[in-house]
């Protein structure tokens, strides 16, 4: 069950809507395509309410899990059936233009059952792109694919973002990965929207606070010192001890390390959070 859920994506803006299993981000994109009827709300594109009907032709493409093709045709034929049922005309032009730039131009002769998790994947972006919907959504893309493929793809979506102007939506498990291309990130959990952010507003420390990384060859060392003295937490990371304080307690522990401990330090910096530690502790902070 969804609950006032509430978002706005710009054009040419990737929206990363991240949450645990059963969140409810499947049945919000459904919901956008008109998959499942929504009891309450508005759609809107360039401000104009759509009606369902609508809203479910040429102005929206989407990938979902659980799209299947036809193993017998290939990937022109695919492409093509999926635009008639947009009931947008789409030229043979335009479909070839579609496998080209997803990078399956070596394999359009080539039966859909012989492609690999890559090619689906890829595939199912052309067939979404192939009447040039102004909102892409995308449902776990990334989902089956190794790092490398799943880079590519990702690559392949900040571009049509970039050069068309598309605003895609994306729901996925995760942010590792997605931050790459990502401009703003929705947490949803039990079905509500519970913050979106920009990127930098993810990445972005607390006012007057820091993450540090002290490199020493005395990590244990130092750590227990820290947390003894400044009665703060320090883990280990390699041969590196991370603690999170305020900016101005950074020279009072290299003082207190180095002059008062003889504990050598190699180097002292600040490390950038990533989205994905900041998504975590959202979701603990919710109690999800």
């Amino acid at each position: 069950m969804l609950d006032g859920i509430s978002l706005n994506v710009d054009e040419g803006e990737i929206f990363v809507l991240v949450g645990p299993p059963q969140s409810g981000k499947t049945l919000l994109a459904k919901t956008m395509i008109n998959l499942v009827k929504k009891t309450d709300g508005k759609i809107k594109l360039g401000g104009r309410s759509y009606k369902d009907t609508l809203y479910r032709t040429n102005e929206v493409g989407y990938v979902l899990q659980e799209q299947n093709f036809d193993s017998k045709k290939n990937a022109f034929k695919s492409i093509s059936e999926s635009a008639k049922l947009s009931g947008k005309p789409v030229t043979r032009a335009r479909i070839k233009n579609m496998i080209n730039m997803m990078g399956l131009g070596s394999l359009k002769n080539v039966n859909v059952g012989k492609f690999g998790d890559k090619e689906i994947a890829r595939l199912k972006i052309a067939c979404a792109l192939v009447t040039q919907p102004k909102i892409l959504v995308l449902d776990s893309p990334f989902t089956n694919l190794c790092e490398d493929d799943a880079r590519a793809v990702r690559v392949i979506l900040k571009n049509i973002a970039r050069d068309l102007g598309t605003a895609i939506i994306i729901m996925n498990p995760t942010l590792t990965g997605v931050e790459e291309i990502c401009d703003k990130i929705g947490i949803i959990a039990n079905g509500t929207i519970i913050t979106i952010k920009s990127f930098d507003e993810m990445v972005q420390p607390e006012q007057g606070k820091a993450k540090l990384g002290i490199i020493t060859p005395s990590p244990n060392f130092a750590a227990r010192i820290i947390e003894k003295e400044f009665k703060m937490e320090a883990y280990l990371m390699g041969e590196k001890v991370i603690v999170e304080t305020e900016r101005s307690n950074a020279l009072k522990i290299y003082d207190e390390l180095t002059k008062k401990h003889g504990i050598e330090i190699i180097k002292i910096e600040e490390i950038k959070k990533s989205v994905q530690e900041e998504y975590l502790k959202i979701l603990q902070a919710r109690g999800n």
